[in-house]
């Protein structure tokens, strides 16, 4: 709960949010829904590295959540908080293990 806000949330939001978000627009200009859906995707795929599709789902979704408000306030710091925020909340209602890569191995 300590280490992974600190860790891990502050480099995938540089290349989740600031860079692929930028570069996204780039290719989709005027299309700032489908650029939230694309980063968001992005996102959730790179997290297939925890070997179940829970991890890949509740990361599109959580994608979504931070991309639709970044897209508004364009703050990383925000989207930093956010991401930790749902992420510490995965693990505080038992939903932690699908983010530990390799840990699940089934139902």
């Amino acid at each position: 709960m300590i280490g992974y806000p600190l860790l891990s949330v502050p480099g995938q939001e540089i290349a989740f949010r600031s860079l692929a978000f930028a570069r996204l627009e780039s290719l989709l200009p005027g299309r700032l829904g489908a650029v939230v859906w694309a980063q968001a995707g992005l996102f959730a795929w790179a997290h297939i590295v925890m070997w179940n599709w829970w991890a890949v789902f509740f990361c599109m979704i959580g994608g979504v959540l931070i991309g639709r408000s970044y897209a508004q306030h364009r703050s990383l710091p925000l989207a930093v908080a956010q991401h930790a925020l749902y992420g510490c909340l995965m693990f505080t209602v038992g939903w932690g293990q699908y983010f530990v890569a390799g840990r699940f191995t089934g139902p």
